[in-house]
């Protein structure tokens, strides 16, 4: 992933500054020689809300005279539109002796008009012409077509209960409408054609859209409150849309499109027979000791990976339908609150994001040493539905690892000595203590402290411990980019960050997970000192990447880039660590 980093609310930033330069160009203003009879007209549209759109107007005629402009619905004649403005300006002048005509009219060679009130998703037509005092009309006037914005979605739903041949689905107003707009909603077994295309068809079979519109907050009996749609049938995916919908039979608003399934009822669940689960070991991810299961297969269906403890599956050994059926739903609802919990801190997730095609090695928290666990692939799909297929491994018992003496030479704490440059390129010399921690023997380790020097930056947030890697070959430690979850950015903030440890090089961040950008290696016999230096890694396009500096980087929700969470050690010159307390000193 390759980023910039994006100034924001915090003082000491990496910040690119992009400076937009804005030119204007002029006319001069001569009087125009075209008589005000000759003048011609012409208008533009831009901006287009929900409500309107902003006319643009110029004319080559006399400066001082006066012209008029109204929006209206897409079909009317122009003549009609002209006419009833006439009638709209002559009876507000009527109405309003405080009002002139210059007041209801336009002038000068070029205007705005901003229209409002007009109805989402709706085309309508624009025409300017000039207007006399008299209300004669003159000049040659000019039209354009808009159309409005759909804006957001007015309509939510979700499903209430799936049963095995009836669904309830509850549809209501979203909270910045009222539930006075009407909305139509229709269920198909059709998952493929387009949403707008599907709608399309629906509402040009219906005879009369008034007698099916609703309104406000409502359940729906899938398909008992459809006459004249087909049955449902267990453990079957279909597919229901809300939409907005006038009595004229004219759609608004964005589309509300959602799959929902029938539940399985007595259905078995059967095992894939080309997916191979097993479990591969100990291993270190994102900073967490970690074991590690691997699903092995050669197709495109989508699967998730869970480990449950063995008597939870198993009775006496034997895999049950009952107790699989079980399981499954509740790994299933389990994984759900974890992507719901992230929206809850302004990250998009999705059941895409957390499961898997072809053949993958994936992490899971460390299990408990002793007990016996089995993994299991289950089929889902991008909506969160289960397939049905599901396979499972041998039952197993996590690795135990032993740490060796040359993997706790690493082991206490260190200080760091580098240079920092802030963002006004100002050099500092700094040094903070790190602790380093035995985490997966022979694996990895835990580490704090990492890049907290006090007074340099404007808000010191506590930045969670990060992992780094043993490099059994070499013996030195691999520091690695790390996704470390979500952090409180202050109360001063008030929201939460997603927070990584990342490679960093002048504006560009790379952010990721387990890529290896520097290494530590030992420079003295006695393994009480070192240095930290990067090391090029490749990028998801192919290319070389060499990190100057690497530190905390905060993703703050709604915004595009990072901003630096740390004081970011430069690499261009060796960071130095000398041992304080560890392997070969005493406390």
């Amino acid at each position: 992933m390759h980023e910039n980093m994006n100034t924001g609310l915090r003082g000491l930033l990496l910040v690119s500054a992009l400076a937009a330069v804005m030119a204007g160009c002029t006319k001069e203003d001569d009087l125009s020689s075209v008589s005000k009879e000759m003048t011609v007209f012409e208008v533009t549209s831009e901006f287009p809300t929900q409500k309107g759109a902003t006319m643009n107007i110029t004319h080559n005629g006399p400066a001082d005279c006066r012209y008029a402009g109204c929006a209206f619905e897409y079909g009317t004649s122009i003549d009609e539109a002209i006419a009833g403005k006439i009638e709209e300006l002559r009876s507000d002048l009527a109405e309003d002796a405080m009002l002139a005509f210059d007041d209801v009219t336009f002038s000068g060679n070029s205007s705005t008009d901003v229209v409002t009130g007009l109805l989402p998703n709706r085309k309508y037509s624009y025409v300017v012409f000039g207007l006399d005092e008299d209300f004669s009309v003159y000049g040659t006037r000019d039209t354009c077509v808009f159309t409005t914005q759909t804006g957001a979605a007015p309509f939510n739903m979700h499903v209430v209960v799936a049963e095995t041949r009836t669904v309830q689905v509850e549809v209501q107003t979203n909270s910045r409408f009222d539930d006075t707009y009407p909305y139509y909603v229709f269920w198909t077994t059709d998952l493929e054609t387009p949403v707008d295309r599907l709608i399309e068809k629906e509402v040009g079979s219906l005879d009369a859209p008034a007698e099916v519109i609703d309104h406000g907050r409502k359940i729906f009996n899938v398909p008992d409150d459809f006459p004249g749609t087909p049955d449902l049938e267990p453990g079957k995916k279909y597919r229901i849309v809300v939409t907005g919908l006038y009595d004229d039979g004219t759609v608004y608003g964005l589309p509300v499109d959602m799959t929902f399934k029938t539940d399985r009822g007595d259905l078995p669940y059967y095992e894939h027979e080309d997916w191979v689960v097993e479990y591969t070991g100990k291993g270190l991810y994102s900073g967490r000791a970690v074991d590690n299961i691997t699903v092995t297969s050669a197709d495109e269906e989508r699967f998730f990976i869970s480990v449950v403890e063995e008597d939870r599956l198993a009775q006496a050994g034997e895999i049950t339908q009952a107790l699989l059926r079980e399981v499954i739903a509740q790994e299933t609802e389990a994984q759900q609150k974890v992507i719901d919990e992230y929206a809850a801190f302004g990250i998009e997730a999705t059941w895409y994001d957390y499961s898997y095609t072809g053949t993958v090695e994936r992490p899971v928290e460390a299990l408990e040493e002793g007990e016996k666990y089995y993994a299991l692939a289950i089929g889902i799909d991008v909506d969160g539905v289960v397939t049905g297929e599901y396979q499972v491994s041998d039952a197993f018992e996590p690795e135990v690892l032993s740490a060796t003496e040359d993997y706790l030479r690493w082991v206490g704490t260190w200080t760091v000595s580098a240079n920092y440059v802030d963002q006004d390129d100002y050099l500092h010399k700094v040094s903070f203590d790190i602790e380093i921690k035995g985490s997966v023997p022979g694996i990895g380790y835990t580490v704090s402290g990492f890049g907290k020097v006090d007074g340099l930056m404007e808000e010191d947030i506590n930045v969670p411990d990060i992992g780094v890697l043993y490099d059994d070959e070499t013996g030195a430690i691999q520091w690695i980019g790390s996704y470390l979850g979500p952090v409180d950015m202050g109360d001063e903030i008030g929201y939460s960050a997603s927070i990584y440890f990342a490679a960093l090089a002048d504006y560009d961040v790379i952010a990721g997970e387990n890529f290896v950008m520097a290494e530590s290696r030992f420079t003295d016999d006695g393994n009480n000192s070192a240095s930290v230096v990067a090391t090029p890694f490749k990028l998801d396009d192919g290319s070389m990447f060499t990190a100057k500096s690497m530190g905390y980087v905060a993703q703050m929700p709604y915004i595009d880039g990072y901003m630096l969470a740390s004081v970011n050690p430069s690499l261009d010159e060796d960071i130095r660590m000398v041992r304080k307390t560890g392997e070969n000193q005493g406390e």
